[in-house]
């Protein structure tokens, strides 16, 4: 959200919808892996594997998708699609915003709350949530440019 809030404040016009595809898109992702989350059902690898060494406290939730993993990618896809669709080319700043995105989810799987599956479907869905948002938001922003 604050690389967002200073994507917004700093990148002009272009950093503006950028800043807004990546937040609307960050909500998608987070909605329809709550959704998901809740049909799926899937227990914890620390409920369901013994060997599990939890490093932070133990969540309430189902495990399947990560929801951190779905509103990373969505906010870095949504963000760095929408920004390429206006300018042409991706942004430096949006490989950046994918190293993030991946370092999120790995470290969902190193503190011991997700399996490796579990960030790879959240990372997929909210991937998906980053175009689709992103491809509507570009033509918002280009039929808005002057």
């Amino acid at each position: 959200m604050v690389l967002l809030g200073a994507l917004a404040a700093l990148g002009g016009r272009t950093g503006r919808w950028a800043a807004l595809a990546g937040l609307v898109a960050l909500l998608v992702g987070f909605a329809c892996s709550e959704v998901l989350k809740g049909i799926v059902m899937e227990p914890r690898p620390f409920v369901s594997l013994p060997d599990v060494r939890l490093l932070v406290s133990p969540p309430s939730s189902y495990s399947f998708p990560s929801v951190n993993a779905a509103y990373a990618f969505a906010a870095s896809s949504g963000a760095s699609l929408a920004a390429r669709g206006l300018l042409g080319r991706l942004p430096l700043w949006g490989w950046g915003f994918l190293a993030l995105a991946v370092a999120v989810s790995y470290s969902r799987v190193y503190v011991g709350v997700h399996y490796p599956g579990d960030v790879l479907g959240g990372a997929i869905l909210g991937t998906l949530s980053g175009w689709l948002i992103a491809s509507i938001g570009v033509r918002f922003g280009r039929d808005r440019a002057p």
